[in-house]
């Protein structure tokens, strides 16, 4: 889990942006015009199952739930269930990765993570955080598919929706076996998304897993990061990731934390009052219950420390770096590297436990590069202070 806002490492270097969304109570349950582009359909996207064997089973029920929709026949591909991968849970190209792991007290269940350019997704991953399913108040098999189905939801283009007996609800059921599944309002706005064909496909075909430009978009933390249910950070160049996060406590998944366009459902579904249709109304209540018990944290292993001393010497058009072990209880080492004043990062090399040096030979010669180094156990990674060095 990265823990700390990227701005805090960024010494000087331009820096992402991150903004709520304006929300209103009208229309769909989806967000923007931004869905996969595909040729034709059903679209049949890759699902790579980076999970522990106990979560096996429930990813495969839920894409089994999703492809029931007449415009989906995706597929769940066996992927790397490490413990480095599944912390990190890293996008590939054209596909989408769904991961679990002790994320620790984070104050989400699930988050689901988006990527697109120029308005069509291009990758998409969905985290199931153990460290709250460990606990009594969501240690059920009924809160599991409900924040798996919800996570996966979103990763084609759905938002929350509490308006209905879904598992895209937010503020309700999560513990209720009749919200595990999508309801025909979520495969009805599926075919609206996808009801087309596009002159291109931005899923990938390929057998091999092709992987994503790393972003570095920071999971939320508490209300740390905006106090919002969808975190929405522009990338530049047509790109953005859009994150949503299904928080423990339902009164932070607030009303006016949902795309414009929300609440186009039956009058039948809608609840007889929605906390956060009116205007004076307590913004966030649970309709569920007043008094829902707190959450019991189990004890969780912490992100091991970061490098210290992170330096980047250029020889000729080589850069070696070099850094110290500050850990002691990291898994790996990940060198990070990027080309653009640290906007976005790419991992160049994942080395083992205990490595201090990298010799990078791949740098752009002629620019002005930019180094970190992140240390990484089953818990997260913790990332060093950045280095910029003039490639010549």
């Amino acid at each position: 889990m990265r823990r700390r806002s990227r701005a805090g490492l960024v010494l000087g270097i331009a820096m992402l942006v991150t903004a709520a969304l304006p929300f209103g109570v009208a229309g769909s349950h989806r967000w923007g015009t931004y869905h996969w582009a595909c040729t034709g359909n059903p679209m049949r996207i890759q699902v790579i199952d980076s999970m522990t064997p106990d979560w096996d089973a429930r990813l495969r029920a839920v894409n089994g739930d999703w492809n029931r929709s007449a415009v989906i026949e995706n597929t769940v591909v066996a992927g790397s269930a490490t413990a480095t991968t599944r912390a990190s849970c890293p996008p590939v190209s054209g596909k989408i990765r769904s991961c679990n792991a002790a994320y620790g007290s984070t104050g989400w269940l699930g988050i689901a993570s988006v990527r697109t350019s120029g308005g069509h997704i291009v990758d998409g991953t969905a985290k199931m955080n153990d460290t709250y399913f460990a606990s009594s108040s969501y240690n059920s098999e009924a809160a599991r598919r409900h924040v798996i189905c919800q996570e996966i939801g979103h990763l084609f283009g759905l938002g929350h929706n509490r308006g209905s007996v879904t598992c895209m609800n937010d503020v309700a059921g999560v513990s209720d076996p009749a919200y595990q599944v999508p309801n025909a309002h979520d495969y009805s706005l599926l075919e609206r998304i996808y009801g087309h064909a596009d002159g291109s496909s931005s899923i990938s075909s390929q057998g091999a897993n092709v992987a994503s430009r790393a972003s570095r978009v920071p999971d939320p933390v508490g209300r740390g990061e905006g106090g919002s249910s969808l975190f929405v950070t522009d990338l530049g160049d047509g790109e953005q990731v859009f994150t949503f996060v299904l928080w423990v406590d339902e009164t932070k998944n607030l009303e006016d934390d949902h795309a414009a366009g929300e609440g186009d459902h039956a009058a039948a579904d809608a609840p007889a009052a929605d906390p956060g249709s009116d205007p004076t109304s307590t913004r966030g209540r649970n309709p569920r219950a007043t008094d829902a018990p707190a959450v019991e944290e189990t004890s969780v292993a912490t992100a091991p420390a970061a490098p210290t001393g992170l330096t980047a010497t250029a020889r000729g058009d080589r850069v070696v770096l070099g850094w110290t072990d500050a850990a002691g209880d990291e898994t790996a080492y990940r060198v990070y590297r990027s080309a653009d004043n640290g906007a976005t990062y790419a991992m160049v090399a994942e080395l083992g436990a205990g490595a201090t040096r990298y010799l990078d030979r791949d740098a752009a010669p002629g620019t002005a590069t930019v180094y970190a180094v992140a240390a990484v156990n089953g818990t997260g990674e913790a990332w060093s202070a950045p280095v910029v060095v003039a490639v010549e």
